[in-house]
């Protein structure tokens, strides 16, 4: 038999194994009830929230084009986002604690005051624009 639900097969002769000696239909409701139940179960909440931004060159007020982002949480881990054309990032992050202080861009680290925010679960936490300054570095 198939469960409508899940369209999991039990054998009939496994029904007495999961459901006891009861009457086949009682077995047979008792099983899709089971099916049904679990079907419905209520997911659980999300664990990250998302983290947005934009990076602008201080000197010059224009957006940093593939600045990295690093994204520390209360736990030590680092995530990282990649900002776009227009200097904007978007960041997964855990739920909690989050500190911004390091950027990337063109292989040197830029140091930053420490921004710290309160990631919500399941929302979108905007911190607005972070200015840096520029280290221009040249090859010869």
């Amino acid at each position: 038999m198939s469960c409508g639900y899940c369209h999991k097969y039990v054998a009939d002769e496994d029904y007495p194994k999961l459901f006891g000696t009861c009457n086949k239909l009682l077995k047979i409701v008792a099983f899709h009830s089971i099916c049904l139940i679990r079907s419905r179960q209520i997911p659980s909440a999300p664990s990250t929230g998302t983290i947005t931004g934009t990076v602008i060159d201080n000197s010059t007020g224009s957006p940093l084009q593939g600045a990295e982002v690093l994204v520390t949480d209360f736990a030590g881990n680092t995530v990282t986002g990649i900002t776009d054309g227009n200097g904007n990032f978007q960041i997964e992050a855990a739920a909690g604690e989050n500190r911004i202080n390091n950027i990337v861009f063109n292989g040197a680290t830029i140091n930053i005051s420490e921004i710290v925010i309160n990631v919500a679960a399941g929302q979108i936490n905007n911190i607005g624009m972070m200015g840096v300054d520029r280290i221009w570095t040249s090859t010869f």
